[in-house]
């Protein structure tokens, strides 16, 4: 009787790491400092706040707080989507892994494992790097860094910056393009991470069947 239980716990666990794993949660930070520089028309003025997408000065200031959403979505046994969103500071980071090799030129990154503790991403085109563990966090793209670390048991620290254009293409009857360039900065901390961060990183390390060798 006690080998029949273990068998059928055995299947049991088998079908579990089968199907879909979905994890969407957000931790809530406060930012510390922010700066804005933007240039427009050849002149440069620093803003109070993060500009919308009109150039209107209405977003996120020094000392708001904001929500970091993070997503992981496991569809069967060949891919998943990985995701960092945070609308108030701009960030949308995305990456879907496919197993199937066949599928190259759908898939945006390629896990690869350095050191024993880290989970490496990197585009096949090399334009977004993506490392994740408990302890980091760390993004890198064409106009975005965003660095995240603990600094004790369940609290963060991040700094994110980008740049880009906060103002729409706006062209009048003489042919004259007026549109503002921005760089943003943001320093903040980010207190009482959620215990499903570090389930998440347990649920990707499974999937490829990867473990930690360090725990720092």
């Amino acid at each position: 009787m006690k080998k029949l239980l273990f068998l059928s716990s055995l299947f049991i666990v088998s079908v579990g790491h089968s199907q879909n794993i979905h994890h969407d949660f957000n931790v809530s930070c406060n930012a510390l400092d922010l700066e804005v520089i933007a240039l427009k028309s050849g002149e440069s003025s620093k803003l109070s706040a993060i500009p919308n997408w009109k150039g209107e000065v209405n977003g996120l200031r020094k000392g708001d707080s904001f929500q970091l959403r993070f997503i992981f979505k496991q569809e069967g046994k060949d891919k998943y989507q990985i995701a960092l969103i945070s609308r108030a500071i701009d960030l949308q980071f995305n990456h879907d892994y496919y197993k199937d090799k066949d599928k190259n030129v759908l898939t945006v990154s390629q896990p690869n494992f350095r050191s024993g503790s880290e989970i490496n991403f990197e585009s096949w085109a090399g334009i977004q790097e993506l490392t994740i563990s408990r302890y980091k966090i760390e993004e890198l793209s064409p106009n975005a860094i965003f660095l995240a670390n603990r600094y004790n048991q369940t609290d963060w620290q991040l700094i994110y910056s980008n740049h880009g254009y906060y103002s729409s293409w706006d062209i009048n009857v003489d042919e004259d393009l007026n549109r503002t360039s921005v760089i943003v900065s943001v320093s903040a901390v980010c207190k009482n991470m959620p215990n499903q961060y570090n389930i998440m990183i347990d649920d990707i390390a499974e999937y490829h069947n990867f473990e930690y060798s360090i725990d720092q």
